[in-house]
């Protein structure tokens, strides 16, 4: 069930009382919203879980623990997990040629790539780092988890996305450097 918008606020009003140390507790605050209490507790659990997920990357000391958990949950779906999957993969230097900028975003830089195994063009888009930086296969700085959780959101999300007009998602996948990367068709033509 996807929340509806009136959710979505009193949720983020919540959140923010929270955060502030002020405010009923989450069991009040549910019984207070009768009408949207099965949407209210779906975001606090979407929310408790990426909560976890950030508070483990931005700990190395928790890495160990990480990857046990995943390990365990691997088939879940959930963001843990996936980073999880990624960090197992062997990232492959050797497979995309990188031939420069094509645009640049509030959380990720966008490079034309040659795809050696399959003869190609392709558009890569790598999150940017905590400074907003990217330097595109060059030791680029590890980005906030926040970030990070919004970049591999997005790459879900456009990659479970059919229709002529949403760019399609090829592969997600962890660079040499650490980077987390989405591939995508390269779109000919001008921006808007």
């Amino acid at each position: 069930m996807q929340p509806d918008d009136r959710a979505l606020e009193a949720y983020s009003r919540f959140v923010a009382r929270r955060a502030r140390g002020d405010g009923a507790s989450f069991a009040d605050f549910v019984a207070a919203h009768p009408d949207i209490s099965v949407q209210l507790q779906a975001l606090d659990e979407r929310y408790r879980d990426w909560q976890s997920v950030f508070e483990r990357l931005s700990s190395e000391s928790h890495a160990a623990a990480t990857e046990a958990k995943a390990a365990m949950d691997s088939k879940s779906g959930r963001p843990d997990s996936l980073l999880w999957q990624l960090k197992r993969k062997l990232p492959r230097s050797d497979r995309y040629q990188l031939l420069g900028e094509i645009g640049r975003g509030g959380m990720g830089v966008v490079v034309k790539v040659w795809d050696e195994e399959l003869q190609r063009h392709l558009a890569m888009k790598v999150v940017l780092g905590t400074e907003g930086e990217d330097k595109a296969g060059q030791g680029a700085s590890q980005p906030d988890p926040r970030t990070l959780g919004r970049f591999l959101e997005e790459a879900q999300i456009t990659g479970q996305l059919e229709h002529p007009c949403i760019v399609p998602v090829h592969e997600l996948g962890l660079g040499a450097d650490g980077q987390v990367y989405f591939t995508m068709r390269l779109v000919k033509g001008e921006d808007l």
